[in-house]
């Protein structure tokens, strides 16, 4: 009777063991996804760049409202357009905002938002920081018309 009951506890742990191992396996992508949305949040630049650069090259869509966060917190996220004057036109974002575009147009829908909100906050005769907004367009633009988007150091 012993016997039994202990190669039913070595048969079930071997069994629960192989599932979690499967679990693990299938939801690696969900589990490296959810590790570097919360890197994101790391006081280090370094650290949360690359967390910013695994994210935009796994093109985890979840990530695009920490990122926007970061953008609106972060000063140092900015953008430019640039142009040679032969028609050539281009333009270049901070680290962070590099990211949130790589991720694509597939996020408008939440820039868009992010936008209004914006607006319905915006106090008509008060002046505003418009760093946000001008990379959020930056972004648009550059998925609207194509143009060569270049990544700059802080």
């Amino acid at each position: 009777m012993r016997r039994k009951g202990r190669r039913l506890a070595i048969t079930t742990g071997a069994i629960a063991i192989l599932v979690i191992g499967v679990a693990a396996f299938v939801a690696r992508d969900r589990i490296a996804e959810e590790w570097w949305i919360y890197r994101l949040g790391a006081k280090d630049d370094a650290i949360r760049i690359s967390a910013a650069h695994h994210l935009s090259d796994l093109k985890c869509l979840r990530a695009g409202p920490q990122l926007l966060k970061i953008i609106e917190e972060d000063e140092r996220e900015s953008g430019n357009f640039f142009g040679d004057g032969s028609g050539n036109k281009w333009t270049s974002i901070t680290p962070i905002a590099f990211c949130l575009y790589q991720l694509g147009p597939e996020n408008r829908s939440m820039i868009q938002l992010r936008l209004d909100e914006i607006s319905a906050a915006t106090i008509p005769g008060v002046s505003f920081d418009g760093r946000e907004t001008f990379l959020l367009f930056i972004i648009l633009n550059a998925w609207d018309t194509g143009e060569r988007m270049d990544k700059v150091e802080y």
